[in-house]
């Protein structure tokens, strides 16, 4: 699910640069049903400029509050590619009054075309009233205050079901050991546990989205949040604590095949090591009788639809790059411009390999790296 994750954020930015107006909300005859009549007429005008908003400018809004954007900027991650590029409808499906100030918003996003009409989201939105009107929140905020909690030094764990409190613990002793190898303070992570996808996908606020059907685990990282939220059901998820701190060295842009290159290397990728995804990328290359390499590398080729060449191969790349130069090589790499082209400006560099020579040498340091065993980080 991470490379999904990768992919979407990438087109939500696309989204709110093009800085379009929202359409005007359609509204369920029976949404606002025993809802006082000027409360209702209040919440249908803040939440038409939510909608707009939330694309376009949320850290000025006026119905967003400006401290939670800011602890959280990824608070409505994937909601802003609901109406798929603008190309949907939003339709107000219902309200729900949770108490006397905070309401469950049901929206959804819907096409209508030559085979009918379609619907592309289905979303909670949490609604507080105010005195001057409402404030708009992701409902995982909502959904977090009735999870169970469990403290594991570092580790803060929000749960639903149970927990294996060993397992939190080596995860905690995990992040430390991290936070020594980057040589930075250990970082204090809200880790969310869910049993998949769908489960994730349904705290963020979806009750219907294609994407929270694409993969069955996964996860991904709110870094200004300091939130994982894992859809492994597992306690354990190394991959995506290196991420925290790749960013924090790069106060900045990232390379992303550097990123994660460099969490597959420490923590594997999908539940599967470092040791067996590679090998099993070259596996196939041998079976297959693959030259061309670059092109599986930059287009992300899934090896039997789980294991990503792009990062398996980044991992090698990145564990030699460790070998040659250390942590002070691998910092420089994540530091490249974030373009293939960054990334092998750095390759060249240390490994004598880019583009135009990718296939051979690539090919002769996996064959390198296959005689012997390869060693992880931690």
């Amino acid at each position: 699910m991470t490379r999904l994750i990768i992919v979407l954020l990438l087109f939500t930015q696309l989204v709110a640069c093009a800085q379009e107006q929202v359409k005007d909300i359609s509204v369920n005859p029976m949404a606002f049903y025993r809802m006082d009549t000027v409360v209702a007429d209040m919440l249908k005008k803040d939440l038409e400029v939510f909608l707009d908003d939330v694309k376009n400018n949320p850290f000025a809004s006026t119905v967003i509050d400006k401290n939670y954007m800011e602890q959280d900027p990824d608070a409505f991650v994937f909601f802003t590619t609901a109406d798929n590029g603008g190309t949907c409808e939003p339709v107000l499906m219902h309200v729900n009054e949770l108490n006397a100030t905070e309401y469950m918003v049901k929206l959804a996003y819907t096409r209508t075309g030559e085979a009918g009409t379609t619907i592309n989201c289905i979303y909670n939105l949490l609604a507080r009233r105010q005195e001057n009107g409402f404030r708009f929140f992701s409902p995982a905020v909502y959904h977090a205050a009735a999870m169970h909690t469990y403290v594991a030094g570092s580790v803060t764990y929000k749960y639903n079901g149970n927990i294996n409190k060993e397992a939190c613990k080596k995860m905690d002793g995990i992040n430390q050991g991290i936070a020594v190898l980057f040589n930075q303070p250990v970082r204090p992570v809200t880790y969310y546990k869910f049993a998949n996808a769908v489960t994730l996908f349904n705290f963020l606020g979806f009750e219907y989205l294609p994407n929270m059907y694409f993969d069955t685990t996964g996860g991904f990282i709110k870094h200004q949040a300091g939130e994982v939220l894992a859809a492994n059901n597992s306690e354990i998820y190394e991959h995506e604590f290196v991420h925290f701190y790749t960013r924090d060295i790069t106060n900045g842009p990232i390379n992303h095949y550097a990123d994660e290159g460099l969490a597959t290397l420490i923590g594997g990728s999908g539940g599967i090591t470092y040791e067996a995804g590679l090998k099993r990328v070259y596996e196939r290359i041998q079976e297959k009788n693959i030259t061309n390499i670059y092109e599986g590398f930059v287009g992300d080729f899934q090896v039997d639809q789980k294991v990503s060449v792009k990062y398996f191969l980044s991992a090698l790349i990145c564990k030699l790059i460790r070998d040659r130069k250390g942590m002070a090589g691998l910092t420089d790499v994540l530091k490249a411009p974030n373009t293939i082209e960054g990334f092998l400006s750095k390759t060249r560099e240390t490994l004598q390999l880019d583009e135009q020579n990718f296939n051979v040498r690539m090919m002769e340091l996996l064959e390198q790296e296959m005689q012997r065993s390869p060693a992880k980080l931690l």
